[in-house]
């Protein structure tokens, strides 16, 4: 195993960060003994692990540690619904009573009563649904054939009159979500998806953890941040595939950086990001699933340019380039923050000729490029608009008429 893992850190040069660990702050106090006691209380009410910790003189009463800011936040938003108020609190350099420190997993810190998942029941075999059931082969006919209600009303049938431990169920309600995503009837997409989710009804593996990543992604387009979070955290859990958990992971990397930045109410640190870009390698290597292992490392490029430290992004950058030529959607992100950095580090020259590769680059093709609310970005605009501004800045309009003549589409808002 230590083999395996000095290998595929080489693809991230080896990098390494420091795990910053977060807890709940749900109680404080000058008394030692209060907070033991508060302690037990918590315990005896199902939480685990809850410490107490000594910080600016006060006993602190801290419920679970995470190596990352997202699962405590869930569980602050969680307690209120119980009328428990806590906060996240860092828990480096704070100072642990050793002899009241309890133990405990991730699994079990948040009761099971305030997750967001909560399952109803185990997984039924993969092997137990064919893909040639007589449904099946139906469903495929009338999707191509009939309207959508028609459709609808097939799979309700189904779920109607199915035996309740039918596997069919399962993919009757995954394919429900599914058109009711094309309807926009998102409030019933997500409530399909979890179902199947949690197993309310009859589900394999592979339906309820395909249906946990399709809720994930639902709840990330409602900008529920920590919602999306637990829900790939299941999906982590569940799945037996190494592709899936390496796509939930990505996810996870994306969101805890977009907190880190601000987002949910804001949290953590991009420190917390390149850690969780790095797990990534965990399920995942360039060989076998390129796209996710491109996606975390870009985040984890990008996690430098937001910290203004132009030199590591000018290094990261450029390796980045020569290691994921093929994934142009991610070359394109790259390019822009490069090109950026750059002329920050004084070498403009160098980033005119960075941003110009992204003309060349082809992003028409749906799901090649990034969006934000919503909407693609247009990468090539981006770089068209970054080279008229920093051209400018170094009085070279011969740059900015030569690429204008190139690609008029990009630069029509000149003078």
């Amino acid at each position: 195993m230590i083999v395996f893992l000095s290998v595929i850190l080489s693809y991230f040069g080896n990098r390494s960060v420091h795990a910053n660990p977060y807890g709940v702050e749900v109680f404080k106090t000058q008394n030692r003994d209060e907070a033991l006691q508060k302690q037990t209380e918590y315990i005896h009410k199902g939480f685990g692990p809850v410490d107490v910790y000594i910080k600016d003189q006060l006993f602190r009463v801290i419920i679970g540690r995470y190596n990352d800011v997202l699962i405590p936040k869930w569980t602050v938003e969680k307690l209120k619904d119980s009328s428990v108020l806590g906060e996240v609190l860092s828990l480096e350099n704070i100072t642990p009573l050793p002899e009241v420190m309890t133990s405990g997993t991730l699994a079990n810190a948040i009761p099971a009563n305030i997750r967001y998942i909560s399952f109803q029941k185990d997984p039924l075999p993969d092997s137990s649904f064919q893909e040639q059931r007589q449904e099946v082969q139906e469903f495929e006919r009338i999707l191509k054939e009939q309207s959508i209600t028609e459709v609808e009303a097939y799979l309700q049938n189904i779920l109607d009159t199915k035996p309740q431990d039918d596997p069919i169920r399962g993919w009757a309600m995954l394919k429900k979500g599914y058109l009711q995503y094309k309807k926009n009837d998102k409030s019933g997409m997500k409530e399909s998806f979890l179902a199947v989710s949690e197993r309310r009804t009859a589900a394999t593996r592979l339906h309820s953890c395909e249906a946990l990543m399709r809720l994930g992604l639902a709840l990330a387009g409602e900008k529920k941040k920590l919602e999306s979070y637990q829900a790939f955290e299941e999906l982590k859990n569940q799945t037996l595939s190494n592709n899936q958990k390496a796509f939930a992971q990505v996810q996870q990397a994306g969101i805890v950086m977009e907190v880190a930045r601000g987002a949910a109410g804001g949290g953590g640190t991009l420190d917390d990001c390149r850690r969780s870009c790095l797990k990534v390698l965990e399920y995942a290597t360039p060989s076998n699933f390129p796209s996710a292992c491109a996606t975390a490392e870009l985040m984890y490029f990008e996690t430098w340019f937001f910290e203004e430290n132009w030199d590591k992004t000018v290094e990261l950058g450029l390796q980045f380039l020569q290691k994921y030529p093929n994934q142009t959607r991610e070359t394109a992100m790259c390019i822009h923050f490069l090109g950026i950095a750059l002329e920050k580090t004084g070498n403009y020259k160098m980033a005119i000729d960075i941003l110009q590769n992204t003309f060349e680059k082809d992003f028409t093709p749906k799901g090649t490029t990034f969006a934000v609310d919503g909407k693609s970005l247009d990468m090539k605009q981006l770089s068209a608009n970054w080279i008229i501004f920093i051209a400018g800045k170094n009085n070279d309009k011969e740059t900015i008429n030569r690429l204008a003549d190139l690609y008029p589409d990009y630069f029509k808002h000149i003078e």
